[in-house]
């Protein structure tokens, strides 16, 4: 894989991710007292943010990686890079 997918891969993951934790959150809610259900409702608002910068990320990196194959920088046979680096979950997405 480019880096480029990598971090696609990444950002995508990280998203995948924060859906498991905001479906947790929900039912929480659901179970939660009414005093505790406005935290949490504020914890799903955060995090869903959250969730929405990492997809133009992904998308973006996706791009590039494309561009580079379209203009010829690199080939489908260069593209045997490992991915290392994964996005931390519950943080801030990349710049």
């Amino acid at each position: 894989m480019s880096p480029h997918e990598c971090q696609a891969e990444a950002e995508r993951s990280a998203a995948l991710a924060l859906g498991k934790l905001l479906r947790e959150l929900e039912q929480a809610i659901s179970a939660a007292a009414n005093g505790a259900k406005s935290a949490l409702q504020d914890r799903v608002r955060a995090l869903k943010a959250e969730q929405l910068a990492y997809e133009p990320r992904a998308k973006a990196a996706q791009a590039h990686r494309d561009a580079e194959l379209a203009l010829g920088r690199i080939t489908d046979s260069e593209v045997a890079f490992e991915c290392g680096a994964t996005a931390e979950i519950g943080s801030s997405p990349p710049e």
